[in-house]
């Protein structure tokens, strides 16, 4: 197994039909993890990973709202070593989001 150090960058989105999300008028004031918290976690770190997250609310024409949200995940991962064409491997590291 090998570790490294990435910063990794996730995006997810999830519309709402909750109407104390819906009715707000300035999504700034929104703490957005009453509402929903996605509970993802990174599986193949070391330690803790350093994690910013940022939310954002959306209407569409027809009012209904959408939450958009991004993760930078910064931190320690492990990866297996894929060593058949070594020295002219590649190695396709993962971050494993749960």
């Amino acid at each position: 197994m090998l570790w490294y150090k990435n910063t990794v960058e996730l995006y997810t989105s999830w519309f709402t039909n909750n109407t104390n999300v819906v009715s707000f008028q300035n999504p700034e004031s929104i703490d957005f993890e009453k509402y929903w918290n996605p509970r993802i976690y990174v599986e193949n770190n070391l330690g803790e990973p350093k994690e910013n997250v940022w939310s954002t609310l959306s209407y569409n024409a027809r009012g209904e709202a959408t939450i958009y949200e991004r993760r930078r995940i910064k931190g320690c991962f492990l990866e297996n070593l894929e060593l058949d064409e070594f020295p002219f491997d590649t190695q396709v590291n993962e971050c494993l989001c749960l």
